[in-house]
């Protein structure tokens, strides 16, 4: 009667009914676990079990019953229980020593990184980036025609907007939305000019895009074949066919124009939803280039250079005054808009359309545009974003899936209890020193040049950091420490910020060389011939002045070097790997103009 334990925890299976006892009770141990377990975790998707299913469930559940069994009888003696206790309390004290160890690290290293980025003058504050509000009769976001992206960006539900804010993402789309093997709008990397025939087709086929149907309707034109037909007979040429088309664009072009005469651009982003906040404007400003480059092509080549200009001038002007923008998608969104505005830049050079003061002109806006110089600062607010956003995941603001997306491995939906915080502390110091050390030394911020060796000690850095699954796909290596930072990380394509900035500069002399040409009647012998004007830009990958060479009275090359650093001299290659898109890694040089051009 004395004895610590109930008497059945020693008593042998024997005959029939102590072993159907042993197994009802594993059965039924089963059961309850299943129930329980679809009742706290989700359940998987629903199956037609077969009987034979069953049985090895049935019996696979029965041979772990009796495992547990055996398991329990033998730890629930008193000598091994005591034992057993002993060992959990040790753990549990190693594991609560480890937690506050870990925390205490965290801290220390968190303290430290904080001290590093105060000494190079490196905000961590998010707010401190935010751009001042500016009065909206000198902000060209408050002009009406951005008045679908101010309400899409403050909106805090998007089924509570208007109607026809959704219209406003078509009426500078120049391409219908189902229209398959669109035509381009050219390279001047590659030397390629706009297709006008090719556009010149797409307006004769059925396949045109929404605003040009609504301006039909609204022209009363009921049949579109009816129209077209009507287009071959008037026109002849395939720019006049397409300047038919692009009347439809008119009317939004003219407001995107008169927003953009305002001197300053701030739009009303959320900057407190942090990660969450809306850039519709940015898909605004994407279109708006193509559709501008379109016309001022065309344009030109019916010589309405005066139109072109003016409408190029806008789109350059927008591109420009958005530079107070704290976030690096801005700056990539505004580098390729720029990117495309200057092929009508480039063709119209080429045909010789501008004159000088036009020239002048577009000198002076591609003066202010410093994709480089604005680097900086950029990565610094998206250090501070990523440190908000890792402090909401540790808060439980945030589930990290949501924020880091697919390369996080756990479905987590907030920091959970059993992590060190210090881990996060950890991640939030490698993701400054990530900034810090990594890509800061990156650009030289007095001469805005690219330093090769730091770029090429980034690219290292996420080679060894990222590995192929296989499957095209890249997955980031991580552990503990930066498990959050590195996938919070911005991964930053120097090469394509060089080129960006490389073409801006090269435009820039183009321009002057051109003004030259008019004034003096010939073209200069050197680049110094234009530096009483001021300062040329110098090659951002050398630091040295851009290539230039006078061919002929009439031809010149004018390009940089490339990522490489070496002068190849400036040659397009004659059959490149894709004719129709450009890789600025696989340039050998970054070339503006060439003799066959």
């Amino acid at each position: 009667m004395n004895t610590p334990f109930p008497a059945w925890w020693k008593r042998p299976l024997r005959g029939w009914k102590g072993w159907s006892s042993a197994a009802a009770a594993a059965l039924a141990v089963a059961l309850v676990s299943g129930v329980i377990g679809h009742r706290l975790w989700p359940a998987p998707p629903k199956v037609i079990l077969t009987f034979q299913d069953w049985v090895l469930s049935s019996l696979f559940a029965t041979a772990c019953g009796f495992a547990s069994y055996f398991v329990l009888r033998w730890l629930l003696h008193p000598k091994r229980l005591r034992a057993l206790f002993f060992a959990l309390a040790c753990m549990l004290t190693l594991a609560m020593l480890a937690f506050v160890v870990e925390n205490w690290r965290g801290h220390l290293a968190w303290q430290r990184a904080q001290a590093l980025a105060e000494a190079r003058g490196f905000l961590l504050d998010y707010k401190a980036h935010i751009p001042p509000a500016i009065p909206d009769e000198v902000n060209m976001a408050m002009a009406p025609f951005f008045e679908p992206d101010r309400l899409t960006m403050t909106a805090t539900n998007l089924r509570d907007l208007p109607s026809g804010a959704a219209k406003h993402y078509f009426v500078l789309e120049p391409i219908s939305p189902t229209t398959r093997n669109a035509p381009g709008f050219g390279s001047w990397q590659l030397g390629q000019r706009l297709p006008l025939e090719a556009w010149a087709a797409l307006c004769l086929s059925n396949r045109l895009p929404i605003q040009v149907q609504e301006w039909l309707r609204e022209q009363g034109v009921t049949s579109v074949q009816a129209w077209q037909a009507s287009l071959r007979q008037k026109h002849g040429s395939s720019a006049a066919i397409v300047a038919e088309m692009l009347r439809a664009y008119d009317a939004p072009v003219a407001a995107f124009v008169e927003a953009t005469r305002r001197p300053q651009c701030r739009f009303p982003i959320r900057y407190e939803w942090g990660p969450e906040a809306r850039l519709p404007h940015l898909n605004t400003l994407s279109k708006a280039a193509d559709l501008l480059t379109l016309r001022a092509c065309v344009r030109l080549e019916l010589g309405e250079g005066s139109t072109a200009h003016e409408e190029v001038l806008a789109g350059l002007r927008l591109i420009q005054a958005m530079e107070t923008e704290p976030i690096l998608l801005s700056l990539l969104v505004r580098q390729r808009s720029c990117e495309r505005l200057l092929q009508a830049v480039w063709e119209g050079l080429l045909a010789g359309r501008w004159d000088e003061r036009q020239l002048a002109e577009l000198e002076q806006v591609l003066e202010k545009i410093e994709f480089l110089r604005e680097l900086p600062r950029v990565l610094q607010a998206e250090c501070a974003l990523a440190l908000w956003t890792l402090r909401g995941i540790s808060s439980g603001t945030y589930a990290p899936k949501e924020v880091v997306g697919q390369e996080f491995p756990f479905d987590w939906p907030r920091w959970p209890w059993w992590l060190p915080h210090g881990w996060a502390d950890q991640n939030k110091a490698n993701l400054v020193r990530y900034y810090l050390d990594r890509v800061a030394p990156v650009i030289d911020p007095e001469q805005c040049t690219v330093r090769k060796a730091a770029a090429q000690q980034l690219e290292a850095y996420w080679s060894k950091h990222s590995s192929d699954d296989g499957e095209g796909q890249t997955l980031r290596r991580t552990g503990p420490y930066n498990f959050l930072a590195v996938g919070l990380a911005a991964s930053i394509p120097v090469q394509r910020l060089a080129f960006g900035q490389s073409a801006v500069d090269l435009a820039r002399v183009a321009c002057r060389i051109e003004r030259f040409r008019i004034r003096t009647g010939q073209l200069p012998d050197e680049l110094k011939d234009l530096t009483d004007e001021g300062p040329l830009p110098p090659d951002r990958i050398t630091g040295q002045s851009l290539r230039y060479r006078k061919l002929s009275d009439t031809k010149y090359q004018l390009y940089a070097t490339g990522w490489d650093g070496r002068d190849d001299g400036g040659v397009r290659p004659s059959t490149p790997l894709q004719p129709t898109r450009f890789h600025p890694s696989r340039a050998a040089d970054w070339i503006w103009r060439t003799a066959d051009d």
